[in-house]
């Protein structure tokens, strides 16, 4: 929880007040959220919510869901804490942003969790040792919203779902921390701006897997460190471009891209 600062709860907590607000305005008759008469949230209440939140995925209880934990208080003592009511309350109306912002919402794609995307970004790894060993892959989040439909890619070959969340994440090969991430978004929103400029003989040899996969290992650059790579982000282009920022990688490299690699070279020596 140290990776968020106090302004970013006091954010929310104003932004899930503000919601709620609208949404009892906009009701007929009686004033209730999720069935209940509301009642402000306060930062200690955001605070317990996403720390409850937290340790429901730490010890995820197969085929129950968090609702159904205030049935067995015994069994579950951190319900004593917030009651069911105003669990269901924040979850209802949780927000990070004003949804009255229509135009940042129809550039950005993220809009909605933009400030937790924002301090995550700056926060994250910020609180630990990384060490000489790292991993660059992907995670994917099986999802089918409609409201994500800026977000949601789709993979015939994962077994989890064929559509789904692209999450690119740098991680702490030994321990699995991750300390980098970059949500993969159609709209280009969440995509970088460069903090060195490329001269453009060299941005035009790089795909846009290379720049990105650069653009992952930025963190480490000068470090030396080995960066564990599969064959999908992986490139002698790529390599190349790493080693000379001070970056070391393993990993394998398809035949397909080797044999274009070759190829490009022997034109250019011939030329």
């Amino acid at each position: 929880m140290a990776i968020f600062p106090i302004c970013f709860w006091e954010i929310i907590t104003i932004e899930i007040n503000h919601y709620a607000n609208q949404k009892l305005q906009s009701k007929k008759g009686k004033k209730l959220i999720a069935g209940y008469k509301w009642k402000p949230v306060t930062l200690p209440n955001v605070m317990t919510y996403f720390g409850i939140l937290i340790y429901g995925m730490l010890y995820s209880q197969t085929g129950q869901r968090m609702r159904e934990a205030w049935d067995s208080p015994y069994q579950n003592a951190w319900t004593k804490f917030i009651s069911k009511g105003h669990y269901l309350q924040i979850t209802l109306v949780l927000h990070f942003t004003d949804d009255n912002e229509v135009g940042k919402m129809e550039k950005d794609s993220l809009h909605k969790i933009r400030p937790l995307l924002a301090i995550m970004k700056k926060t994250i790894g910020g609180y630990a040792h990384l060490g000489r060993e790292h991993s660059f892959d992907e995670a994917t989040v099986a999802c089918r919203s409609s409201y994500g439909r800026h977000l949601i890619v789709y993979n015939g070959s994962k077994p989890t779902g064929k559509f789904h969340f692209k999450i690119y994440m740098m991680c702490f090969a030994e321990t699995n921390l991750t300390h980098k991430i970059n949500i993969r978004a159609r709209d280009n929103c969440n995509k970088e701006d460069s903090k060195e400029e490329e001269d453009k003989d060299s941005a035009t040899e790089m795909t846009k897997i290379d720049a990105l996969t650069l653009e992952m290992c930025r963190p480490l650059f000068g470090m030396w460190s080995v960066i564990n790579i599969d064959n999908y982000y992986m490139s002698a282009t790529c390599a190349m471009k790493l080693r000379a920022k001070g970056v070391l990688c393993r990993g394998t490299i398809r035949y397909t891209i080797l044999e274009e690699t070759s190829t490009q070279k022997y034109t250019i020596h011939n030329k």
